[in-house]
C-alpha cells in the first residue's frame, strides 16, 4: 500500500509492470518495498521452459528475496530461475 495520505481517498495497492523479469526484482522490492503487485507478463511467458517454469522462477526470486539470499546463490538450487537468469541476468537501466 502507498503509505502517503492522498487528501481523502482510500489506500490503493502500487503495480510495477512493464519489462519485468526476475532478474530484476531485487532492484524494484529494495524501491517499493514487498507490498506491491507486480505484473511480470512477458518475464513469465517468455521463460526458455515455458509459461510453467516461468512462474516457478519468479516464485523462486521472491523467496530468495524474502530469505534475503542472493538471487545467484539461490539459482544454483533451482533450476527454474537458474535458466531465467541465463537469459535475462540482472542488469538494471537506467
Amino acid at each position: 500500500m502507498l503509505p502517503q495520505e492522498w487528501f481523502g481517498k482510500k489506500k490503493m495497492l502500487s503495480i510495477c509492470s512493464g519489462g519485468l523479469h526476475v532478474g530484476i526484482l531485487k532492484p524494484v522490492f529494495d524501491l517499493l518495498g514487498t507490498n506491491i503487485g507486480v505484473q511480470i507478463g512477458g518475464g513469465i511467458h517468455s521463460h526458455p521452459d515455458g509459461t510453467h517454469a516461468g512462474a516457478m522462477a519468479v516464485r523462486q526470486a521472491i523467496d530468495a528475496y524474502m530469505k534475503d539470499i542472493a538471487i545467484e546463490e539461490y539459482a544454483e538450487k533451482n533450476k527454474e530461475l537458474k535458466r531465467a537468469l541465463d537469459k535475462w541476468g540482472t542488469k538494471v537501466y537506467e
